[in-house]
C-alpha cells in the first residue's frame, strides 16, 4: 500500500467554465507484487482519559481513525479497558468507555482486523476469593462488550510488578476466564521489568531487573506455561 500511494500523483484542476476538480494519477505501466514485512501489524488506540487526544474522539472520528490505520497496513488495534489506574471518566468523552470498546470491535470485525486487548494484572492478591471475584466481573463486563476478541495482552510491568512465578501464575486465571468467552483467544505476555516495581500499587519491593528478567524466560519455556501462553513481546 505504501508504494502505490508514493507512486499516486494527485492534483488539482480547474477552468473559468468548470468547478474545481481533484484528479489522482497512476502511471499507465505500474506492476507491484509485495507483501508486509511483518505478519502481526498492530496499533494501540486508547480511548482513556491520559492520552488527551483519543479521549474526544467521537464513534465517526474512532473509526475512521481505525480505518486510515488499515489503508497504511494496520492488521489489529489494540484497545484498553477502564478501571485499571485510569480516572473512569474523561471530561472530554462524547460516549461511554465501554460504548467505544464496543464501537471499536465490532468495526475491527467489520473490516476483519484483530482486537487485542492491554489487560495488566493489577490487583493485589488473586489468591484472595475476595479479589479474585472483583477481577472477575471485571473481566466479564468488560469482555462481553467485545464483539471480537483475538488477544489478550498481559504486560509484566507498567502497572503489573510481580514476581515472575506470581505473575504467570495470574496470567493462567486471565486465559483461563477470557476463554471461557472469546474461545479462540490468544495470550501473549511482556516482561517490562526495567518498569515493573508498581510502587503506586505497593505490590512488591524493589528488585535488580535483570535478575528477574531472567527468572521470567524461565518461567516461560516450563511447559505448563506454554499451555496457555502463545506469544511474549520483547524488545
Amino acid at each position: 500500500m505504501g508504494r502505490l500511494l508514493r507512486a499516486l500523483s494527485l492534483a488539482h484542476h480547474q477552468t473559468y467554465s468548470k468547478p474545481l476538480s481533484r484528479i489522482c494519477c497512476l502511471p499507465s505501466r505500474f506492476d507491484i507484487v509485495s507483501c508486509p514485512a511483518y505478519q502481526m501489524r498492530m496499533h494501540q488506540v486508547a480511548y482513556r482519559p491520559k492520552t488527551n487526544a483519543y479521549d474526544a474522539f467521537t464513534v465517526d472520528m474512532m473509526k475512521q481513525e481505525v480505518l486510515d490505520l488499515a489503508l497504511f497496513g494496520t492488521n489489529g488495534i489494540e484497545v484498553i479497558p477502564p478501571g485499571i489506574d485510569d480516572a473512569d471518566q474523561s471530561p472530554n468523552f462524547s460516549v461511554p468507555w465501554l460504548t467505544m470498546l464496543a464501537e471499536v470491535s465490532g468495526w475491527c470485525d467489520e473490516l476483519d482486523l484483530n482486537v487485542s486487548i492491554w489487560y495488566p494484572a493489577f490487583q493485589s492478591d488473586y489468591d484472595d476469593p475476595a479479589t479474585l471475584d472483583e477481577a472477575e466481573g471485571q473481566w466479564a463486563v468488560v469482555f462481553s462488550t467485545l464483539k471480537r476478541l483475538d488477544m489478550l495482552f498481559v504486560p509484566g510491568g507498567d502497572p503489573g510488578g510481580r514476581h515472575p512465578a506470581e505473575f504467570f501464575k495470574v496470567v493462567e486465571k486471565q486465559s483461563r476466564f477470557v476463554r471461557s468467552m472469546h474461545r479462540s483467544c490468544k495470550v501473549w505476555v511482556s516482561s517490562q521489568f526495567g518498569l515493573s516495581v508498581s510502587v503506586d500499587l505497593g505490590l512488591a519491593e524493589p528488585w535488580i531487573p535483570l535478575e528477574l528478567e531472567h527468572a521470567w524466560f524461565e518461567q516461560l519455556a516450563l511447559p505448563e506455561v506454554q499451555q496457555f501462553v502463545d506469544g511474549a513481546v520483547y524488545g
